[in-house]
C-alpha cells in the first residue's frame, strides 16, 4: 500500500504564490509527484494553467521577446507556416470523410443520404401537442413542468411510464430524461424495474377486458410466465433481443440457451398451456402486430366473426402469387410461393387459405408440404382446416405430405384429428444485425462471415421455439 503523504499547505502556497516556483520545482522541495502538487493546489482555489499566474512579469516578457525575435511574431500561432499547417490538416480531414461517405453512400454529405435525411428530419420534427423539439428541452428546466407531464403520462397508460416511454413519447434523448429525472427527484414517478417492452404487451392486454396473472410462477415451476390466462389456459412471454439472444449475456447473466423457448413450450404443453411467444422485433414490426393481436385474441376465443366451414365455397388458385398481399396481412411470416393454394371462399372473399408445394425436408422422403396457411384477422372458420385438408386428400394425389407448425405461437393439438401424425420438434433461430438494427433468417451462404459476426458481436443468434413436424400418409388415413 502506498504511503499517503500529507503536504505543509501554508508551505506549499508560499512557494507558489510568494516564491512564484514552477510545480517541478515545488514538487522536488516538497519530496512529492508533481500529480500531488496540482490537486493540492487545486484544492486552494489555484485556477492552475500552463504557466504559473504568479510568476513574475519579466520571465514572461523575456519568453515573448525570444519568439519575436526567432520568428518576428507574438505568438507562434501567427506564423504562415503553422496557419498554414493547421488549414491543411482541416482541408485532409474534411477530403477523408467525404471520400468514407461516397464509398460507402455514393454521396459527400450525410443528409443527402435519402433514408438518413428522412430520419433526421422525423427525429427533429417529434413533437408534442405541437410543441417543437427545441421548446420541450426548455420546459424540461422546469421541475413543475416536467412532473407534471410525467403524470399526465401516468394518468394516460393508466399506470407509471418508464424512461424509455417518456423518452420516446418527448422525443428526446433517454440520457438527458434520466439526468431531469434525477435533478429533480421524480424517480418515484417513473417505472424503473419493469421493461417498457413487456409494458408495451400489458397495455393491449388490458383492452381485451379479461383475467390475467402477471408473473406467475405456478403453473411450470421455476420458471416464471409473463402472463397466464388461467380460464383459457393460455400464457403469452414477451422476448426482447437483449436478453434472449445466445450470442450475448446480459447483465452479467449467461447467453440464453439454444433449447429455452423450445423447453418452455414443452413444459406448458405438458400442462395443457398453449403458450405464445412475443418477440420484440416482431411487437414493433408494423405489419406483424397486427397479426400478434389477433393471434392473441383467436387463442383467447374473441374473434368477432365466426364463420361456418359448410358455408364457404372451395376455391383453388394458381399462381399463388395471386395470394401474396392476402398472406402478408394475415400470416406472421408473410407470403411464400408454392404450386397451389386450396382456399375458404364467404361472400366472395377469401376468408382461409393453405398452400401446397414441393417438400425439402426428408431428402425426398415426402412428396408434398404445408407451405403456408392464414386465417383472415378477426375471423374464426369453424371446421376450415377439415374442410381444406379433406379437399386435398380427395382431389390430389399424393401419398404423403409434411405440415409445419410454428412452435412460436400454436401448438399443432388438433392436426392428429386430421389424421398426422407427429414426428419432432426442430428448434429455429435468426440473426440479429446489431449496427443494421434488422432480423433476418440464417444465410448458410454466409455461413464463415457470420460466424466471425458472432465473436465480434456484430450479430446476434436469436434461438426461437421452432417448429413442430407432422406428417400424412395416405395408406394410414
Amino acid at each position: 500500500m502506498a504511503k499517503r503523504i500529507n503536504l505543509d499547505l501554508v508551505l506549499l502556497r508560499k512557494l507558489y504564490e510568494d516564491d512564484k516556483l514552477a510545480i517541478r520545482d515545488i514538487a522536488i522541495v516538497m519530496k512529492c509527484s508533481e500529480t500531488k502538487i496540482r490537486r493540492e493546489l487545486n484544492k486552494l482555489g489555484f485556477n492552475l494553467g500552463a504557466v504559473n499566474p504568479f510568476a513574475r512579469e519579466d520571465i514572461k516578457a523575456k519568453i515573448k521577446q525570444t519568439i519575436k525575435d526567432k520568428y518576428g511574431v507574438d505568438n507562434i500561432s501567427q506564423l504562415e507556416s503553422v496557419k498554414s499547417k493547421k488549414k491543411e490538416k482541416s482541408i485532409n480531414s474534411v477530403n477523408k470523410r467525404k471520400k468514407t461517405m461516397i464509398d460507402r453512400y455514393g454521396v459527400d454529405n450525410v443528409n443527402l443520404i435519402p433514408d438518413k435525411r428522412k430520419q433526421m428530419t422525423d427525429s427533429i420534427k417529434k413533437t408534442l401537442d405541437n410543441k417543437s423539439y427545441k421548446t420541450l428541452i426548455d420546459e424540461l428546466y422546469s421541475e413543475n413542468n416536467y412532473k407534471d407531464y410525467i403524470i399526465e403520462l401516468t394518468n394516460k397508460l393508466n399506470r407509471k411510464p418508464t424512461l424509455a416511454e417518456i423518452s420516446k413519447n418527448l422525443g428526446i434523448n433517454g440520457n438527458t430524461i434520466l439526468r431531469y429525472t434525477r435533478l429533480y427527484n421524480a424517480e418515484n414517478l417513473v417505472d424503473k424495474v419493469q421493461s417498457h417492452l413487456e409494458l408495451s404487451l400489458e397495455d393491449f392486454i388490458k383492452t381485451l377486458n379479461i383475467n390475467y396473472v402477471k408473473h406467475d410462477r405456478t403453473q411450470i415451476k421455476p420458471l416464471e410466465l409473463d402472463f397466464y390466462f388461467p380460464e383459457y389456459k393460455v400464457a403469452l412471454e414477451f422476448n426482447d433481443i437483449v436478453s434472449h439472444n445466445s450470442t450475448k449475456g446480459f447483465r452479467n447473466n449467461a447467453p440464453t440457451p439454444a433449447n429455452y423457448h423450445v423447453n418452455k413450450s414443452k413444459l406448458c404443453e405438458d400442462k395443457g398451456i398453449r403458450l405464445i411467444h412475443i418477440w420484440e422485433y416482431e411487437w414493433f414490426n408494423e405489419r406483424q402486430r397486427p397479426i400478434l393481436e389477433n393471434i392473441i385474441k383467436n387463442a383467447l376465443d374473441l374473434c368477432t366473426d365466426r364463420i361456418y366451414a359448410r358455408k364457404c365455397n372451395i376455391k383453388v388458385i394458381t399462381p399463388t402469387s395471386k395470394l401474396r398481399e392476402f398472406f402478408d396481412e394475415n400470416n406472421i411470416q408473410g407470403f411464400r410461393p408454392g404450386k397451389f393454394a386450396i382456399c375458404l371462399e364467404y361472400n366472395n372473399k377469401i376468408v382461409m387459405s393453405y398452400i401446397f408445394g414441393h417438400c425439402f425436408f426428408g431428402k425426398g422422403k415426402y412428396e408434398c408440404e404445408v407451405i403456408r396457411g392464414a386465417t383472415k384477422l378477426n375471423c374464426n372458420v369453424i371446421g376450415g382446416a377439415s374442410k381444406i385438408w379433406k379437399y386435398f386428400i380427395e382431389n390430389y394425389n399424393y401419398n404423403n405430405c409434411v405440415y409445419y407448425i410454428d412452435y412460436n405461437y400454436f401448438n399443432g393439438n388438433s392436426l392428429p384429428y386430421l389424421g398426422l401424425k407427429y414426428i419432432t420438434t426442430q428448434a429455429g433461430f435468426k440473426n440479429y444485425f446489431v449496427k443494421e438494427n434488422i432480423v433476418r433468417n440464417r444465410s448458410p451462404q454466409n455461413h464463415n462471415e457470420i460466424l466471425k459476426m458472432y465473436k465480434s458481436g456484430e450479430v446476434l443468434k436469436i434461438y426461437n421455439a421452432g417448429t413442430k413436424v407432422y406428417t400424412w400418409y395416405r395408406n394410414e388415413s
